[in-house]
């Protein structure tokens, strides 16, 4: 079965130009140099890309390796005549991966390709047995890490003008001092400037419609009708502007199944996702007139299930989380950060007011820090994205089959959504509003908008100051999408909300539309929630953050954590803060363990609930901690076999400890002397701490 690569536009990224001076760039993405390609890469060649192969790692991620014959190298020349280039994403059976940034590769295309080192990680491991010592390597510079040939000359993605083979190629020779060798260690005789042979078949457009009109989507009524003369009778390539680099390179019309007919004097062509506004032109690269694209749909090429060859095939959003929709968690990290979470927060809403989409934030937080298959749909902060993206957008698709269907075998759908970020300061320059960013300044708000309309479903567009435009300037923002946006986004929910051909085990209900009303609500963020002693019975103390249209809070209680009752209602109390702080104590707690979550109400009816936690009362809770004579020890008596944990007054976890047996001599070097709750979480024991260095 011959399963293509997976196709998107990029996604919001950054990276370093040599002289690390900010600029405006490629969905935020900052040029690379050629110099610092040259310099940096650890192998350059031209290869003809003649094979992909998806396979998929133990995490879940799949990745392609894109097989190329070496024409020549250029840069630490060897015998290999072939190379294999590892990139992001693919499709693998019924599962499927689009990750930005990543390089798009096309097959039986050429590329001057800059090279990491063979990766023995993410490898292929069945091609190292298919194709004994080929090297597997990463692009360099991801996406900037190829010039494609196309008509004669190699175009680059951000920096570079087009340039001749000649041109370029003794450019780089001169840098590196090299000549540029075939695999047999013959000089390489550069080719000459001459346009693509398709462009001798250019033949003149009579007229086209629908224009404007949306591209990558499965709609009839939006596919391309072009008149002329000359076409041929059979079908060749319609060109279009690549929305992925703002119209600075050609895109052809993608699969055969793509060109839904051909004659001499008319075709019809479904246009792809990347087609940008711009000239289009039937066998030629430039010098038709003018098509406008108002959005662009993403979609999935492949040929499961009982496609006789590969197809593009649209697929679902879907009630992932049992709410209707999909819920992103926030690594602790991330959390911690309460502009950047309020930013990404005012993204969803966003996107929830344009088109209704079905997006929230979780209540709680996660551990986890890198994107895998696991179900999570995790916003994290890392320090490890690969050079030079400071960001990764990871969609994850499941798709099932059967023959009852006979139009739509497959249904395919959005199962889990993974967004990662460079760390501050050290990757990036964050602004996170809600103020305007500086003009060195990367606005954050504007790239999780940007991130988010991928995940919705939305391509780039060739749309300056626009949110999913193929190109974002630092010190501006682009926050909320626009009508055409807002439109391509309203089309993804219009068919998903409607019922497939069948229901696939594991895929969920259709997602449900959010209540318009409640469109503009920024999840709540519960920022932390525990519970100490007092002397007259147990404080509970919850702290938030993103209040908006809140009516009150409900205090409830359990005896057995599955049976709550409300003890008591909370008023909301308005403030000027980002955050704020509630407290109520219990005074008559149950004999024995007490089971509490507090419950939040919108002032439309939604609900959210805290964490559950747990107090047992104790007739003696005080506890007195002492130093031993090095003064910056305390002993602990009378907690062998247990698991603690000391808070501070504002909750912080300060120590952590598990206590084998007797009496034991534990640090708390640097802490202030003052009051500590210490917490036993298997029994629900917490002791009021007196500490007094």
């Amino acid at each position: 079965m011959t399963i293509k690569n997976i196709r998107l536009g990029l996604a919001a990224f950054l990276s370093f130009s040599l002289s690390l001076q900010l600029a405006s760039g490629q969905c935020m993405q900052l040029p690379v140099s050629l110099d610092l390609r040259i310099d940096q890469s650890k192998r350059i060649a031209l290869i003809h890309l003649e094979e992909q192969v998806p396979y998929m790692m133990p995490d879940g991620n799949i990745y392609t390796l894109n097989i190329g014959t070496v024409t020549c190298w250029l840069k630490n020349a060897g015998g290999d005549t072939k190379v294999g280039i590892i990139t992001y994403g693919g499709a693998v059976g019924d599962r499927a991966q689009i990750t930005f940034p990543n390089l798009d590769m096309d097959l039986f295309h050429d590329y001057l390709i800059f090279l990491d080192e063979d990766n023995q990680k993410i490898d292929s491991k069945d091609a190292r047995v298919s194709y004994p010592g080929i090297q597997q390597c990463m692009p360099y510079c991801q996406s900037q890490g190829s010039f494609t040939y196309e008509f004669g000359k190699y175009h680059d993605l951000l920096t570079e003008s087009p340039k001749t083979e000649k041109d370029l190629f003794q450019y780089i020779e001169t840098r590196l001092g090299t000549t540029a060798t075939t695999p047999e260690g013959q000089v390489y005789q550069k080719r000459n400037y001459t346009p693509d042979i398709l462009s001798d078949r250019a033949m003149p457009i009579t007229s086209f419609s629908p224009n404007p009109t949306n591209v990558g989507t499965i709609v009839t009524a939006e596919f391309l009708t072009i008149t002329g003369s000359g076409f041929g009778p059979a079908p060749g390539t319609v060109f279009f502007r690549n929305a992925n680099d703002g119209g600075a390179t050609s895109v052809g019309s993608g699969l055969p199944s793509d060109n839904v007919s051909w004659s001499g004097g008319s075709v019809q062509v479904k246009p792809l996702s990347a087609a940008g506004t711009g000239p289009i032109q039937v066998n030629a690269e430039t010098g038709g007139p003018t098509l406008t694209v108002n959005y662009s749909h993403i979609n999935i090429t492949s040929d499961f299930y009982l496609f006789p060859a590969p197809k593009r095939q649209r697929y679902y959003l879907r009630n992932k989380n049992g709410n209707g929709g999909y819920s992103f968690t926030f690594n602790n990290i991330f959390a911690a950060n309460l502009p950047a979470r309020s930013a990404f927060n005012r993204s969803l809403a966003s996107w929830r007011c344009a088109s209704l989409i079905n997006w929230v934030s979780n209540v709680n937080s996660s551990s986890i820090d890198s994107a895998v298959a696991d179900g999570v749909n995790i916003v994290s902060f890392v320090t490890t994205l690969p050079f030079p993206a400071i960001g990764l957008a990871t969609s994850r698709f499941n798709g099932s089959g059967t023959a009852v269907c006979s139009l739509d075998s497959t249904v395919w759908w959005l199962d889990e959504i993974d967004v990662e970020f460079g760390t501050p300061v050290s990757q990036v320059n964050w602004n996170y509003g809600p103020g305007l960013p500086g003009g060195s300044q990367v606005d954050f708000e504007t790239v999780a908008t940007h991130e988010l309309g991928h995940a919705h479903g939305l391509g780039h567009r060739i749309a300056p100051g626009e949110t999913m435009n193929y190109q974002i300037i630092t010190g501006t923002t682009a926050r909320t999408p626009s009508v055409q946006e807002r439109n391509g986004a309203i089309a993804k929910m219009a068919y998903s909300t409607g019922p497939t051909c069948f229901v696939p085990g594991g895929s969920g209900s259709p997602i449900v539309p959010i209540v318009l009303s409640n469109c503009n609500t920024v999840p709540l963020q519960w920022l932390s929630f525990f519970g100490t002693y007092v002397q007259s019975g147990h404080e509970l103390q919850w702290k938030v953050a993103g209040e908006y249209a809140i009516r009150n809070y409900e205090v409830e209680r359990s005896s057995d954590g599955i049976h709550f009752e409300r003890i008591k209602e909370v008023e909301f109390r308005p403030t000027q803060e980002s955050e704020n702080t509630y407290v109520y104590t219990d005074n008559s707690p149950l004999s024995g363990l007490n089971y509490y979550r507090i419950r939040q109400n919108d002032l439309d009816g939604i609900y959210t609930y805290s964490q559950i936690i747990t107090l047992k009362r104790n007739k003696d809770n005080e506890v007195l901690l002492y130093p031993v004579p090095s003064g910056d020890k305390v002993k602990l008596q009378g907690f062998t076999g247990r698991n603690l944990s000391l808070r501070n007054m504002q909750g912080q976890v300060v120590r952590e400890w598990v206590i084998a047996e007797g009496e034991v001599s534990v640090s708390l070097q640097d802490l202030p002397a003052g009051l500590y709750w210490l917490y036993a979480p298997e029994s629900g024991e917490v002791w009021k701490v007196i500490y007094q260095p």
